[in-house]
């Protein structure tokens, strides 16, 4: 089914999936729910295609990216960066890096605030035995660093520090 639906929504008219995004997002993020468990890499990418083709239709309003449906997609797709298989990885970046070059086109930074705030929580839960998270993350970030709005660059500087002294500490 999502599949299909990866398929088909790139055909659909961008109108379309800005008035029916809530209602979109909602199945998708319900199903991800639902399934969380024992979803298949395959079928995770086809959500993780889906939830982008309908972000990036979306117009950079604050409103609508503060929204809460809106955030927990952008934030499902932050964390597909460091799931356990690396196709699903992969692609979840790519995703992002679209929806990041567009929203950096426009000035548009509620986005880049979710990318720092998503690794700053990963340096908070930093630990040995988790370490694959924050290199997976780390990835994500040497991808989209020059569409991130400059004005988290101090932050982003001061984060990547901390994971440098926590593996440092740790190795």
């Amino acid at each position: 089914m999502l599949y299909l639906l990866q398929i088909v929504l790139p055909s659909v008219s961008d109108n379309v999936k800005r008035l029916k995004c809530n209602d979109c997002l909602d199945i998708f993020l319900n199903t991800y729910k639902s399934h969380q468990n024992d979803i298949e890499p395959s079928a995770v990418r086809s959500l993780v295609a889906c939830i982008g083709e309908i972000l990036i239709a979306q117009e950079t309003s604050p409103e609508l990216w503060e929204s809460s449906i809106v955030k927990k997609s952008f934030s499902l797709l932050l964390s597909s960066c460091m799931h356990d298989s690396g196709k699903v990885r992969r692609f979840a970046q790519d995703v992002l890096l679209q929806i990041m070059e567009a929203h950096s086109k426009n000035g548009f930074s509620i986005t880049s605030r979710q990318v720092i705030r998503q690794l700053d929580i990963l340096c908070k839960e930093f630990n040995e035995d988790d370490y694959h998270d924050v290199i997976n993350y780390l990835m994500f970030i040497s991808k989209v660093v020059l569409f991130l709005n400059h004005s988290f660059y101090p932050t982003l500087f001061q984060l990547l520090l901390k994971v440098f002294f926590y593996t440092v500490s740790y190795f």
